[in-house]
């Protein structure tokens, strides 16, 4: 976060990239957190890309859902074909997470408003023609940015609830102090 500017920079890198992990082998970059933990991969961004990483925060598929319910989820423009891809994945998440996959099914296309598994579902979407991985990170963008967007909306009691309920899904390497330190320079 660069507190002048007030902007924090994120980058997007595709998932299905491999990565070389000391001990391991070769492994997909999406797969390296789960076989070497998060520090892990920001070396690999760092020793592999040049991209400088000061600090990562990082959550799984139900982390996420639940950051996308406590903002009231997010909109978004679906296809009839990433309807029915999403709804493959809000049944699996839904099983697993032992949730009524019925409540969370898409059932319109075009703008729409999502919640967490319909957007979890959306993000994790990889087969849609020849650029799969274009499409997915993407996908994966918007969602990111209508996140923020949505975090952005709100004022800075609701900013500072938000963070405090969130932030127990989410794995980082930033003090706590820091994170709310950042909250004040975003809310200026």
């Amino acid at each position: 976060f660069n507190k002048v500017t007030k902007r924090l920079t994120t980058v997007s890198l595709m998932d299905n990239l491999y990565a070389d992990i000391e001990g391991t082998g070769a492994v997909r970059l999406g797969d390296v957190p789960l076989y070497a933990g998060m520090p892990a991969l920001a070396d690999v961004v760092e020793r592999t890309y040049g991209i400088p990483v000061s600090g990562y925060a990082w959550t799984d598929y139900k982390g996420l859902i639940k950051i996308i319910d406590r903002l009231d989820g997010i909109d978004a423009e679906i296809t009839e074909d990433e309807m029915k891809q999403a709804n493959e994945y809000i049944s699996e998440m839904a099983a697993a997470y032992g949730e009524e996959e019925a409540a969370h099914q898409l059932r319109m296309t075009g703008d729409v408003h999502l919640d967490g598994y319909q957007a979890v579902a959306l993000a994790r979407i990889s087969e849609d023609g020849k650029d799969v991985d274009y499409a997915k990170t993407a996908r994966q963008r918007m969602i990111l940015s209508s996140i923020s967007e949505a975090y952005e909306e709100a004022g800075f009691g609701e900013k500072t609830s938000i963070m405090r309920e969130i932030l127990p899904y989410v794995k980082h390497n930033i003090p706590e102090s820091q994170i709310f330190g950042n909250l004040f320079a975003f809310t200026g």
